[in-house]
């Protein structure tokens, strides 16, 4: 029931009760909670999330979609240097998903700094992958946006020793960006949420489809750009040495 508090409600025990079964009843009829009865999507909003703004603005999906794929796109052509990482053959070009958007939205609107369960992002069509990041200041007005926040992941390339493209292992510190240049994800979904607690906080969530990250799995193939797309791609015009 997420973090739901009846206790704090004014309300008399048989009321109490009926919105128990009400809330169980709204867990049992959510088409996904067939994942886990814990599902983001299942899950009560918040009722100490004192939210401010929620949500991108076109705008901004088209510059998140954008920059996942100018990333993917420098790593497929080989041309990061940092550490040399090599090109890659079968990186697909990702596509905005509204599904994992709405799940992204729904679990920033939980206003915690922490993942949701696997399975409790699940859907129909695959596993889903998750990148989050909050960024707390005692001014309102804070700046940090998008840009930011995705140089940010990117970045971490800087750490990612090009051997792990082989066989995906955890290194400290890199785990965005695996998730952001995994060949064989390609839908993108994020949500966004600033809101006051304490202090002035923005949650910036990212879900992906099917989920990278997997152990011993490769990242990428290496080799010629677009070399390895499955059947039925090509090489995108719009972001050469992905497929699309």
């Amino acid at each position: 029931m997420g973090s739901f508090t009846i206790h704090s409600l004014p309300l008399s025990p048989l009321l109490q009760l009926l919105l128990l079964v009400f809330l169980s009843s709204s867990v049992l009829s959510c088409k996904y909670s067939r994942f886990s009865p814990q599902h983001t999507m299942c899950k009560q909003p918040s009722p100490t999330c004192a939210i401010k703004v929620r949500g991108l603005t076109q705008q901004e999906k088209n510059f998140v979609l954008h920059a996942h794929n100018d990333f993917r796109r420098k790593v497929a052509n080989g041309s990061e240097t940092r550490l040399r990482q090599p090109p890659a053959s079968n990186m697909m070009m990702l596509k905005w998903d509204e599904e994992l958007a709405q799940l992204a939205q729904k679990h920033a609107e939980n206003c915690k700094f922490e993942h949701d369960c696997p399975k409790c992002r699940e859907v129909d069509r695959f596993p889903v992958g998750q990148n989050i990041y909050m960024r707390s200041s005692s001014r309102e007005d804070d700046k940090v946006t998008w840009d930011t926040i995705l140089d940010g992941w990117y970045d971490e390339v800087a750490l990612f020793p090009p051997r792990t493209v082989d066989s995906f292992a955890v290194v400290p510190g890199t785990l965005h960006y695996a998730q952001m240049v995994w060949a064989e994800t390609t839908q993108v979904g994020c949500g966004f949420t600033h809101f006051k607690d304490k202090l002035w906080r923005k949650l910036f969530v990212c879900n992906y489809g099917p989920t990278g990250n997997w152990l011993e799995e490769p990242v990428y193939y290496r080799g010629k750009p677009c070399s390895q797309c499955d059947p039925g791609f090509k090489c995108s015009s719009k972001y050469p040495g992905l497929c699309a």
